[in-house]
Order: structure tokens, then C-alpha cells, then sequence
């Protein structure tokens, strides 16, 4: 028995062997996918191996196939591979040896979208994390505000990368700066989510209660004297 109030995807009907369109796309296609599918496939193992090796620690191996694919890499997939390999070496503390993926990564994805594209964005960002944590803050604040110019204002985008760069600011004691941008980054939240509350609004809360109230420091206490 069936359900006839159940709305069912409409059927497609199946491709005949004989039809025009296969054989065409058979005869054409076909080669071409068997020279690329082992390269494509080659690849993806590469990337693969390389992000195992480097959580099992062993850098030395690892190398020799990240620089490969860091040489070789022309795709937007080879770019996410090379994302993949950025972050990993970041969590094992390889913060310098993070870079150069990075910095390639988002050279793929602006030549292949444009440099304002707001798919670049991600890559803007993860460029500036790892400067960030390698102490170097002035070439981390233009990729934040790079990115800033490209996601939609008020957006969740917008205040993530808001909350990020007071975050560097308050690392750089530039206090009221830092200030300014958690106060704008809750502000979005606020309106995006009609004074609901929400998992975001907690970093820049957290974020401005340290800069208010530090409880290992007094660099912070001389910014709270001048409120």
C-alpha cells in the first residue's frame, strides 16, 4: 500500500546505451578521464600521506611531499589541499613552516577568482592567523582588513573578522582599538540575531571582559583607569 500523499522526487528517465549523447560522450570523454584519473587520484594520496605524516610527527617525510605539492599546486582543490597541510603543520606548532602554504593557497584563489572575490576570503584569513601566531602583527592586520572590504558588512563574516582583529590589537596593546571592534563585532551579533543570543556573541564578550577586568596582568589595568 502505498502513500500517495508523499511527494517523490521525479524520476529521470535512464540514459540508453545506444543513444547519440552517450556514445558521443563515451568516445570523447572517456580517454580523457583515464589519462586524468590517476594524476587526480595521485594527488588527492599525496595530500592524504603527507597530512598523516605530519600527526605522526614525522616532518622529515612529510617534507618531501609537501614541497612537491606546494611547487606543483595550479587548482583551486590543489588549494585546499594546500590549506589542509597550513593548518596541520600549525597544530603541531610548525608555525613558520605553515606560511608558505598559506601565502599559496591564497595566491591560487585570487588568480583563479579575483583578489576580491569573497571565496578568497577564507584564505585571507588563515594567512593571518599564521602571522598572527608567528609574532608578526603587522603583516597579519592588512589581511584582516583586506578581508573586512570584501565580506558583506554586518554579516557574521564581518564580525568574526572584526572580533580577530581586536583580538590582535589587544595583543598589541592598542586597547581602545581593540575595544571599538569588540563592541561593533556584539553589535552585529546583536542585530543579525534580534537581541537573541547566540554561540558567537561569546567570544567578543569574553574578549571585552579580559580587556575590563585581567586577571594576569596590568598592562589592561592602565586602559581601564582611562574609561
Amino acid at each position: 500500500m502505498t502513500d500517495d500523499n508523499i511527494l517523490a522526487e521525479p524520476r529521470r528517465k535512464p540514459l540508453a546505451l545506444d543513444n547519440p549523447i552517450f556514445i558521443t560522450m563515451y568516445r570523447y570523454f572517456f580517454p580523457i578521464l583515464i589519462v586524468l584519473f590517476p594524476t587526480l587520484l595521485l594527488a588527492q594520496t599525496d595530500a592524504e600521506r603527507a597530512l598523516k605524516l605530519i600527526e605522526s610527527e614525522k616532518f622529515a617525510e612529510a617534507k618531501q611531499i609537501t614541497d612537491r605539492l606546494l611547487r606543483q599546486a595550479t587548482t583551486l582543490s590543489d588549494a585546499d589541499a594546500l590549506t589542509d597541510i597550513g593548518i596541520a603543520l600549525e597544530d603541531s606548532g610548525r608555525y613558520v613552516e605553515a606560511g608558505p602554504f598559506h601565502e599559496q593557497a591564497l595566491k591560487i584563489n585570487a588568480e583563479k577568482l579575483g583578489k576580491n572575490h569573497p571565496d578568497t576570503v577564507p584564505a585571507l584569513t588563515n594567512l593571518a592567523i599564521n602571522y598572527k601566531k608567528r609574532g608578526d602583527y603587522n603583516e597579519a592586520e592588512p589581511r584582516y582588513q583586506q578581508a573586512l572590504k570584501i565580506v558583506v558588512p554586518n554579516s557574521l563574516e564581518a564580525a568574526l573578522l572584526k572580533n580577530n582583529l581586536g583580538f590582535l590589537y589587544q595583543e598589541q596593546y592598542r586597547y581602545k582599538e581593540a575595544e571599538e571592534l569588540y563592541k561593533e563585532a556584539l553589535d552585529m551579533h546583536k542585530k543579525r540575531t534580534r537581541g537573541k543570543d547566540d554561540e558567537y556573541m561569546a567570544s567578543p564578550l569574553q574578549n571585552l571582559s579580559r580587556l575590563y577586568f585581567p586577571t594576569n596582568g596590568s598592562k589592561t589595568l592602565a586602559f581601564r583607569r582611562n574609561l
